[in-house]
């Protein structure tokens, strides 16, 4: 479940790595709440993923929760920060 929930985080700062040269640094967009399936260790999980502004500016705060597909019960909980490209 930690290395699903990194991948989460992990997947945002290279999609907003790629879209580095349309923003400036002080002007954070934050990121839709994202929920997916991946599949990992012959198993199928759901993810969800929440930004939230920080006090800094460029500094996203990603909060993911990881769950086994199908269940309600959160096995992992992980916080992140992203900088903005």
């Amino acid at each position: 479940a930690l290395w699903v929930a990194q991948n989460a985080i992990d997947e945002l700062r290279a999609r907003r790595g790629i879209d580095a040269g349309r923003r400036a640094r002080s002007n954070v967009t934050l990121e839709p709440d994202e929920e997916s399936a991946p599949e990992m260790g012959g198993r199928e999980w759901t993810v969800t993923r929440r930004s939230s502004a920080t006090s800094r500016p460029g500094l996203l705060r990603v909060d993911v929760e990881v769950r086994p597909a199908g269940s309600s019960d959160v096995l992992l909980r992980l916080s992140g920060f992203v900088a903005a490209p």
